[in-house]
Order: structure tokens, then C-alpha cells, then sequence
């Protein structure tokens, strides 16, 4: 399928597979760290206990280039470094819901026919984030803080524009960086190009239709990110 046949999978193999979960999970760490401690995470304006935050870029970058295990053990990590962090098991779960939410939603948009993936992955991963964290919020309020029923209620349609900002913010940053990473990493990779965008659409398309293509001598990730900022001459 699309999720278990990753762009890099074909290009790497499992080693390669596993040192990049590992990085992308050292960096949802490093950006729940300073952000909190920056205090650069902003509040949402019309309910100031909710932040925004860049956390979820890495997880959903992370499915993206390594399948939904990947996404599932960065959600995990997540979890565990918001709770070492904070002492506050609770507010990570929730936080690890909402992104596992917006990556399975992902992953269902990515089956879908191949005209409408790329969108409908946004958008199932969007309205799954929304709907979980709804469905979390009421449960997680009314029996863990205490909130009464019909104040958790009200706060509800607030929570849901929320969870719609951030989760559009974490996505559709995910797929630009995701682009990002097959325009300089995998076009170089796959070899020279006979039109401008080739290789960017061949990477595409193998993700998308779930085809894998013939496995390669994996390149060190460290590698990858070098090429991702090094100018090519194949544009």
C-alpha cells in the first residue's frame, strides 16, 4: 500500500528507515523543548489555554517519508517528552491523540484514488484531528478536571477551529517540506532528468500508487540533509 511502501523505503531500506524515525524524533523533542521554554508557542485568541506550536511538523513529516509506524513512533515520543517535561501525563496524551489523529488521517486520505489524495489527505487528517480531540476534550474535561457537561460543550466549536488551524498548519508544512526533500534529495538520487521536474513527479507517483520501485544503495540520512541545502545544477 501507499503508507507501507514509503518514498524512502525504496531508497534506503530499514536501517536507513530507523536512523530517520530516530532523527525526526529527536526534533519533535528539541521543538517541544524550546518552544516551551522560549515561550514562543502562541495562544489561540479566543481560548487562551490552547497554544500553537510546531511540534506535529516532524510526525507528520515523518509518515510522509517513512510510512505510519514512523508517524506512530514520533506520536509516541511526543507523548514521553511532553510528559518528562511537564509532569503532566494527561495534557501529553492529549497532545499525542491530536497528532496520531492528523497522521492517521493521513494515511486514510493516502488510499484514497489517486486524483484526490494529495488533498484528501489534508482533509480527512484535518476533520480526524478535529473530531478525536472533540471527542478527548469531553471525556478528558468532565471526568478528569471536573468541568461540567454543558461548559465543556460550549467550549467545543472553539476547540474544533482550533485543531483546524494547527492541524492545516502541521500538514500542509509537513508536505511542503516533504517537497521540499524530494525536489533536492530523491531528484538527485534517482539520477538526471530529462524534463525540469521529473524526478520530483516520479518520487510522487511511486508514493502514490504504492509501486515500489528497485531498492538503491541507501544514502546516510546526515547525506540527505546536506543535499537538501547544497544547490544542484539540475534544476
Amino acid at each position: 500500500g501507499a503508507i507501507r511502501c514509503s518514498i524512502m523505503e525504496r531508497y534506503g531500506g530499514r536501517t536507513a528507515r530507523l536512523a530517520g524515525t530516530a532523527i525526526l524524533a529527536t526534533l519533535v523533542v528539541v521543538f517541544d523543548y524550546s518552544l516551551k521554554f522560549s515561550g514562543l508557542k502562541i495562544p489561540f485568541l479566543w481560548l487562551p489555554l490552547l497554544k500553537f506550536d510546531f511540534t506535529g511538523i516532524p510526525i507528520a513529516l515523518s509518515i510522509l517519508l517513512y510510512g505510519l509506524s514512523s508517524g506512530a513512533t514520533t506520536s509516541i515520543v511526543a507523548f514521553l517528552a511532553i510528559t518528562f517535561r511537564s509532569g503532566k501525563p494527561v495534557s501529553a496524551l492529549i497532545k499525542a491523540i491530536a497528532e496520531f489523529s492528523t497522521i492517521l488521517g493521513i494515511a486514510v486520505g493516502l488510499r484514497l484514488p489517486s486524483r484526490w489524495r494529495r488533498g484528501a489527505s489534508v482533509l480527512v487528517g484535518v476533520a480526524l484531528r478535529i473530531a478525536a480531540m472533540s471527542v478527548t476534550s469531553l471525556i478528558v474535561f468532565t471526568t478528569y478536571y471536573g468541568m461540567a457537561y454543558d461548559a465543556t460543550v460550549s467550549m467545543l466549536p472553539m476547540i474544533g477551529v482550533f485543531n483546524a488551524i494547527q492541524g492545516s498548519l502541521t500538514v500542509v508544512v509537513g508536505y511542503l517540506l516533504y517537497e521540499a526533500y524530494v525536489r533536492r534529495v530523491l531528484t538527485h538520487h534517482v539520477g538526471p532528468l530529462r524534463r525540469p521536474h521529473e524526478g520530483v513527479h516520479l518520487a510522487r507517483n511511486t508514493l502514490e500508487e504504492g509501486g515500489c520501485l528497485s531498492r538503491r544503495v541507501p544514502l546516510p540520512l546526515i547525506d540527505r540533509v546536506r543535499w537538501l541545502f547544497k544547490p544542484h545544477s539540475h534544476r
